[in-house]
């Protein structure tokens, strides 16, 4: 199993350098270190799909931020997510 740290930014400045340093991962099982997320765009949220197509992913500690973005882009469920609580 593999470990990948992301950075705190997870944007479209960041996308071209992590597929170069993630793109050997295919059909492997990857943990996403996600706690030092504090910013997601759209281009991050692609980027983390594509890679969820490769692989079987798990999370460590997801950040708000992070969970956020893909609920409200509506692809948590499809990275396997923790829900973003109700009021938070």
């Amino acid at each position: 199993m593999e470990k990948l740290s992301l950075p705190q930014r997870l944007t479209v400045a960041q996308i071209a350098e992590l597929w170069e340093q993630w793109k050997g991962y295919e059909k492997q099982e990857v943990t996403l270190q996600a706690q030092d997320v504090h910013q997601v765009d759209v281009a991050g949220l692609q980027l983390l799909l594509k890679l969820k197509l490769a692989n079987h992913l798990s999370w460590e500690s997801p950040s708000e931020a992070l969970t956020q973005a893909a609920a409200l882009a509506g692809v948590d469920s499809l990275l396997s997510l923790p829900s973003v609580q109700e009021g938070a």
